[in-house]
């Protein structure tokens, strides 16, 4: 299936691919249903952008650039553009995953399942970002740097500094850290004075 003006392709079994193909009209790839593909991966190539238009989805994995996917700027965007406030839900992968690209606009993000999932670019979404199951883990310029809060459920979200560089706003320091049988880990550059300024974190409940 094709969608140009943006432009939405069917690759292969259960793969979603979006990127721009140079058509008039932009590089975005609007969709407006909600609840689908939940066992299907989502793939948004560099230039490309999937708008979720005020509806939540539901996917599998989520993948950048085939070559480069795992490099800051290796992915395109995931937004919302919508007033409307929707919630992008991703599923886990089959192996530890990196997404370059940035997820963006007025949504929520819900990431469960097992496996690593390694965040490499500023993501600047403004709803709450929740993980469950496997490591989250914001290395290189990963941010939730404008999630409302953070809730972490039997799972342990990592803000990484020894990578390609420090980022002292990974997470905004006005939204809370919410622990259900959670762990929030903090790994900083050796040999260096770090500090890093978050919310408050609440133990809501131990493991």
């Amino acid at each position: 299936m094709y969608v140009n003006y943006g432009t939405l392709q069917m690759a292969g079994p259960n793969r979603l691919f979006a990127a721009p193909m140079g058509a008039p009209g932009g590089n975005s790839a609007q969709i407006n249903w909600a609840n689908w593909m939940p066992n299907s991966s989502l793939s948004v190539a560099t230039g490309g952008t999937r708008d979720l238009a005020g509806n939540d989805q539901w996917i599998g994995p989520l993948f950048g650039t085939v070559t480069n996917g795992g490099q800051t700027g290796g992915g395109g965007i995931v937004t919302n553009s919508s007033a409307t406030p929707a919630t992008f839900r991703m599923m886990s992968p089959t192996a530890d995953t990196t997404y370059g690209g940035s997820i963006t606009g007025n949504l929520n993000l819900l990431r469960q399942g097992g496996w690593s999932y390694f965040f490499a670019a500023p993501n600047t979404f403004t709803g709450s970002a929740t993980v469950t199951g496997g490591a989250t883990r914001l290395i290189d310029q990963g941010t939730f740097q404008n999630a409302s809060s953070v809730n972490v459920r039997n799972s342990v979200l990592h803000w990484e500094d020894t990578g390609l560089q420090a980022v002292t706003n990974r997470l905004s320091p006005t939204a809370p850290i919410n622990l259900t049988a959670g762990v929030f880990n903090w790994t900083s550059r050796a040999d260096l004075l770090n500090t890093i300024d978050g919310g408050t974190v609440n133990l809501l409940r131990g493991a």
